[in-house]
């Protein structure tokens, strides 16, 4: 657990227990040349176990600090983690509570807007799920912050559904433009997926990703379709073993005849709008299934954060 509160700091987040418990990292092993001031550990199979301590003496560790190598963060003794008015945090980061309850207030209001600009698109009948992600996700939102959407489309519909997503959404003001400079409370459509290819690639699978899929909020779905996503990327266990426990049970999907039926528009439609991102690509990932855009770029300031 002590794994999940260094982590959780990142984000200037402090942990109630449950969390802790449900963000408890474990997928690590010993690297096997151990340096005389610290035990160095990298991605790869589950060696800690549920107690980073045991692991460490089990990699004949004895001193009281190890570095994820891959990612460079630190663990620490339970002497490290402090607790106060139901967080647990790392000792010196009791500011962190206040700064969570302030981010919760300015969540609320954040899903009041998220859940009316969903509602606004299940009269798109391509749309199987609507979801928050990032901050908001975790109520964790600063004041002037956008709303990040992650929606799943019906099989082969993916560039239909964003055209029609983006135009509805444009229409009624609340989607956030290219390059805006004022997107507070607006609707980020960040990212896409098909319903036919709901688990992320092995290339991005990792600590990170493994966060975002858990934490991605449903507003709403059809068919089961939140649960089929989190079934096909239950590789997240590896990461967080305790975040998924629920019933696997398969949605409807649709046709192959309405499937072949919206075929050609699709094409067009996907073709029209890689052409007009085409000179304000960056570093998007684009393909017939999968839509990511990244402004801002959350896994960069991550990064940052870890140095």
């Amino acid at each position: 657990m002590i794994l999940a509160t260094v982590y959780a700091d990142i984000f200037d987040y402090p942990l109630t227990y449950n969390e802790m418990d449900k963000f408890q990292i474990t997928n690590y092993k010993c690297h096997s040349e151990k340096r005389s001031d610290e035990v160095t550990a990298k991605a790869g199979s589950p060696a800690f176990g549920r107690d980073p301590a045991e692991a460490v003496a089990r990699c004949g560790g004895t001193i009281p600090t190890v570095r994820l190598k891959s990612y460079g963060i630190p663990i620490l003794h339970r002497d490290d983690i402090s607790y106060k008015n139901g967080y647990y945090f790392l000792r010196g980061r009791e500011k962190i509570i206040n700064i969570r309850n302030e981010r919760e207030e300015y969540s609320r209001d954040k899903w009041t807007k998220a859940k009316k600009a969903a509602s606004l698109l299940k009269i798109i009948p391509t749309v199987k799920m609507v979801g928050v992600t990032g901050s908001l996700a975790m109520n964790n939102s600063r004041e002037d912050d956008d709303i990040d959407f992650f929606i799943i489309t019906a099989r082969g519909t993916l560039w239909l559904t964003r055209f029609f997503t983006t135009i509805l959404l444009q229409l009624k003001g609340v989607r956030r433009g290219p390059g805006g400079t004022n997107n507070k409370d607006k609707i980020c459509l960040n990212m896409f997926m098909s319903e036919d290819n709901l688990t992320l690639t092995v290339s991005n699978r990792d600590i990170f990703t493994a966060h975002e899929v858990v934490q991605v909020r449903k507003i709403w779905d059809k068919s089961n379709t939140y649960v089929n996503f989190l079934s096909a990327n239950f590789w997240v266990r590896d990461f967080l073993p305790n975040s998924l426990n629920f019933p696997l049970k398969e949605g409807k999907r649709l046709t192959k005849k309405i499937f072949s039926l919206l075929m050609p528009f699709e094409i067009l439609l996907r073709t029209i709008q890689i052409w007009y991102m085409k000179k304000r690509r960056t570093t998007e990932v684009i393909s017939p299934e999968l839509i990511m855009f990244h402004p801002g770029n959350t896994r960069d300031r991550f990064s940052i954060n870890l140095k």
